[in-house]
């Protein structure tokens, strides 16, 4: 959630809630973290992958959304 609330330059922000986030948090883990290339080959994600994640909840809980996104923004 707090990625989506605060992107990269040039990316646009998504205001998701948890379970919005869930598959965007699987997807973020899979491409950055460096102990997980051998999951990347499995699923034939590199450079040229295009990848769909599809968010169905926005802020349901703006008290829980506000602290996750704004007060403990680790980005």
């Amino acid at each position: 959630m707090a990625r989506l609330g605060h992107p990269l330059d040039g990316d646009p922000k998504v205001v998701s809630g948890e379970s919005g986030a869930a598959g965007f948090a699987y997807v973020y883990e899979i491409l950055s973290n460096p102990d997980l290339g051998k999951e990347r080959t499995e699923l034939g994600l590199d450079q040229n992958s295009s990848i769909v994640v599809l968010s169905t909840e926005g802020d349901t809980d703006p008290d829980n959304y506000h602290r996750i996104v704004d007060e403990n923004n680790p980005f």
